[in-house]
C-alpha cells in the first residue's frame, strides 16, 4: 500500500524544461525521461530552497535586466522553460525601454523631450508593475514583439 501511495504522490519533471512529464518523453520539449537527468519529486512539495514558479517569473522583472540575467544563470531556474522565457523577455524589455528613452532624448527637441520623457517613464513603470503583478497571480504575460523574440531564445 505504501508504494502505491508513493507513486500517486510523485511526479516526474523534465530536467530540460521543468514541465510535468508523463510517459517516456516530455510532452513540452520531447526530451527522454528514461535518462538519469529526469528528476522526480513530491507533487505537493517545492524543492527545498527554490521559489515557486510564478514568483520566480515575476522576480525576473524586479531588477530589470539584472534579475533577468540572474535567473538565466542560476541552475535551478535556468532549467525551467517558463522562467527562462520571462528572464529573456525582461532583458529585452529593459533594452527596448533604454533604446526608446535614448531615441526620445536624441531625436525630439529638448522642450518636447522634457514633456514626453516623464510620460514615457510613467507608462513603462505602470507596464512593469502590471507584468510583475500578473505573473505573481499566475497569469501568463507575453509582450507583443519582445515575447516572440524571447520564445525563440527560451
Amino acid at each position: 500500500m505504501r508504494s502505491v501511495r508513493y507513486t500517486q504522490l510523485c511526479m516526474a519533471f523534465c530536467a530540460s524544461c521543468g514541465a510535468e512529464a508523463k510517459g517516456n518523453f516530455c510532452e513540452q520539449c520531447g526530451a527522454s525521461l528514461n535518462s538519469p537527468e529526469a528528476t522526480i519529486r513530491l507533487s505537493n512539495e517545492e524543492r527545498s530552497g527554490e521559489l515557486p514558479e510564478n514568483l520566480a517569473c515575476a522576480l525576473c522583472y524586479f531588477l530589470w535586466a539584472v534579475s533577468g540575467v540572474f535567473f538565466l544563470a542560476w541552475p535551478p531556474y535556468s532549467l525551467n522553460r517558463r522562467i527562462r522565457f520571462h528572464a529573456i523577455q525582461s532583458i529585452l524589455f529593459t533594452a527596448a525601454w533604454m533604446l526608446l528613452s535614448l531615441t526620445v532624448a536624441v531625436i525630439l527637441p529638448q522642450a518636447l523631450s522634457q514633456i514626453v520623457a516623464p510620460v514615457l517613464l510613467l507608462g513603462i513603470l505602470a507596464l512593469w508593475v502590471h507584468i510583475m503583478w500578473q505573473l505573481h497571480k499566475g497569469h501568463e504575460v507575453t509582450l507583443p514583439v519582445l515575447g516572440d523574440l524571447a520564445k525563440k531564445q527560451a
